[in-house]
């Protein structure tokens, strides 16, 4: 066993002493530990142990020592002690990797001082090479793992506990070690402070210049249509592409705006389905887990970079305004925005009765005027009189009714026929 700065000598009192020591001292169970300013490490406790910082970095670069011991539901499973120190003669050396064949094999020597080792090498997920140390005798009560970072030499030692000293560590515990440094990650504090200043926008009261995306963009054939806006959770796209025969195809985002603040970045959860336009049913699902980035280009037009599957590919998109859509409802007075096509809208006017039945009704054609951001509509209902109604959306982004000089504001519905 390598003698990292008395390591012997703590390891001892994590063995002997740690149970009692946890019993007598409010007990603290890490996910990431910082090292003397320098770096973090960070880690999955598994499951059935829970992490004990029995020696805490003093902050002058001294030696920490840390237990991952068995919960009371997992007794009688080994113990895991790592200790972390600093060495002058690898204050260079920025990981284990970095080191030649003879560099590393002065390490192996000092680990073959005492006993028959065998020595083999294996990488975190995160790339970090670690040095497997497994003694060659019949019982093997435990088993090293050493490796650098930032010149600091951090042992792990997979031992069983007094009680069960003589027991062999078997091939199932050595396995489960070596996920649970396959897992952990070392990262210096610089990055950590890097990271935390990248902050995402989520509102658009916090970031104006994720306004400039909330609207509605069509592409050049009237086919492809994007609606941005803004949510109490945060910004929501839903972009929809019209296939006729009453089919869509539409794909649905979580987004904000990067930290760089020139464009949105989506949550990897993106939904794309296609839908009946007349039952509204899913006719297929085709994934969950779609990404995407929007931008606007010099032109002011929207780009989408489809990161799933490229369906973006030579789109533009025009602002347009928002979108008019969904059922709102006044009293008796019910509005329906059931189609779209190139500013083109159907709308549905119902007066209903006050049990929901329908009195009377009207198709409403309108068409959308860039300019004022508003829906002109026409048409009539049973008794044949035609009129003319404006729509618009106020400051809370509710639609407003306009007709012969008198506005009514309309709410959004959840009514269902």
């Amino acid at each position: 066993m390598k003698k990292i700065i008395s390591f012997a000598l703590c390891l001892a009192l994590v063995i002997s002493c740690a149970v009692a020591w946890a019993e007598t001292t409010e007990n603290k169970s890490y996910n990431e530990l910082a090292v003397s300013g320098n770096f973090i490490v960070k880690w999955v406790c598994p499951e059935g142990y829970e992490m004990i910082q029995v020696q805490p970095d003093d902050g002058d670069g001294g030696l920490t020592v840390m237990g991952l011991f068995p919960t009371e539901d997992n007794a009688g499973k080994p113990e895991m002690i790592i200790a972390i120190a600093p060495d002058e003669l690898l204050a260079e050396v920025q990981r284990l990797n970095d080191l030649d064949d003879e560099a590393l094999a002065k390490i192996e020597a000092t680990f073959r001082e005492e006993d028959e080792v065998e020595i083999t090498y294996m990488e975190t997920a995160y790339g970090t090479k670690i040095m497997v140390i497994k003694e060659v005798k019949d019982v093997v009560d435990f088993v090293d793992f050493y490796t650098i970072y930032l010149g600091y030499e951090i042992e792990m030692v997979l031992t069983q506990p007094e009680e069960l000293a003589g027991t062999p560590i078997t091939d199932e515990q050595i396995a489960a070690v070596i996920q649970f440094l396959s897992d952990m990650d070392f990262v210096p504090v610089e990055a950590e402070e890097e990271e935390a200043e990248e902050e995402y926008g989520f509102y658009t009261n916090e970031n104006p210049e994720a306004a400039a995306y909330c609207s509605t963009w069509t592409a050049a054939d009237g086919d492809w249509r994007i609606e941005v806006y803004a949510e109490d959770d945060g910004l929501k796209v839903t972009i929809v592409h019209k296939l006729g025969d009453n089919k869509e195809d539409i794909w649905e985002y979580s987004a904000a705006l990067n930290p760089e603040k020139d464009a949105l970045n989506t949550v990897p959860t993106g939904l794309h389905y296609r839908q009946d336009t007349v039952s509204g049913s899913w006719d297929e699902t085709y994934y969950e887990d779609g990404d995407a980035i929007f931008t606007i280009n010099d032109a002011g037009m929207l780009l989408w970079n489809d990161l799933k599957e490229d369906a973006g590919k030579d789109l533009e998109f025009t602002k347009i305004g928002y979108f008019f859509g969904g059922r709102w409802m006044n009293g008796d007075i019910e509005v329906i925005f059931s189609d779209w096509y190139d500013g083109q809208y159907d709308i549905r006017l119902y007066r209903r009765g006050d049990n929901g039945e329908i009195l009377d009704n009207a198709i409403l054609q309108g068409d959308y005027d860039a300019d004022t951001d508003t829906v002109q509509a026409s048409g009539s209902f049973d008794d044949g009189e035609e009129f003319t109604v404006t729509f618009s959306y106020d400051g809370s982004r509710n639609v407003v009714w306009s007709e012969n000089g008198e506005s009514t504001v309309l709410e959004y519905s959840y009514y269902t026929d």
